[in-house]
């Protein structure tokens, strides 16, 4: 039979690693980068940086078109504003933003790196 002590042990050890891997992959993060117009109004264009923080399945957008805005994202991984809807995928150590914005119309890609 084994002790108390060992049994308590034997159970943190995994639980702790446990913990520690999700706090890292639940982290607050933040990603900056520059975007091209790729479609519509503008095409070919360079914008202004976008900053956003994210944080399991939600992203603040800390500059751009939805400065200030919260958002959930879908199981798709995109969002809906008030200003369009955003897509969002990872590429290595990247974030691919696609936003298509609904006035004007145009679709702007970003590539973000982490802060």
């Amino acid at each position: 039979m084994r002790s108390w002590p060992k049994t308590l042990v034997s159970l943190s050890l995994p639980v702790l690693v446990w913990g520690s891997l999700m706090s890292q992959v639940l982290a607050s993060q933040r990603w900056e980068g520059t975007g091209r117009i790729i479609r519509g109004a503008g095409k070919g264009a360079t914008v202004p940086a976008l900053q956003i923080e994210t944080e399991a399945d939600r992203v603040s957008f800390l500059s751009g078109p939805d400065a200030g805005e919260q958002v959930q994202l879908s199981e798709a991984e995109t969002a809906e504003t008030d200003m369009g809807t955003w897509q969002f995928s990872t590429a290595g150590n990247a974030l691919e933003v696609i936003f298509y914005q609904d006035d004007p119309y145009r679709v702007i890609h970003y590539r973000l790196a982490r802060d």
